[in-house]
């Protein structure tokens, strides 16, 4: 779970990085038996084009040298061996990424 939420909040910082006034917000959700944790950043949003590309293997956006594609893809397949689900959603400022896992009492650390 810590490899998926470092992977959502580097993309995060790599998609604000050349905007004026950069924000990222990091919040928790509990829903029944469900955590949510949801990563918005105020970047542009995913193009309608790469919507279905976003979580394939080697996958990237970003310039040569600056990422290859896989901290998205891995971090689905992360969630799913757990039991979990990696989603997005653009809105109307931003985007969130949204990781969602069952609630587990060993993740509870005191």
């Amino acid at each position: 779970l810590q490899q998926v939420i470092i992977n959502v909040v580097n993309n995060a910082f790599d998609a604000i990085k050349e905007i004026p006034n950069p924000k990222i917000v990091i919040r928790s959700i509990t829903e029944g038996p469900y955590i949510t944790i949801a990563v918005w950043n105020n970047g542009p949003p995913i193009s309608d084009e790469n919507r279905n590309k976003i979580l394939t293997p080697f996958f990237t956006t970003k310039k040569s040298g600056e990422g290859i594609g896989l901290g998205l893809f891995l971090s689905h397949k992360i969630l799913q061996t757990h039991q979990g689900e990696l989603n997005f959603k653009n809105l109307k400022q931003g985007i969130e990424f949204l990781i969602r896992v069952k609630n587990q009492q060993d993740w509870i650390y005191n």
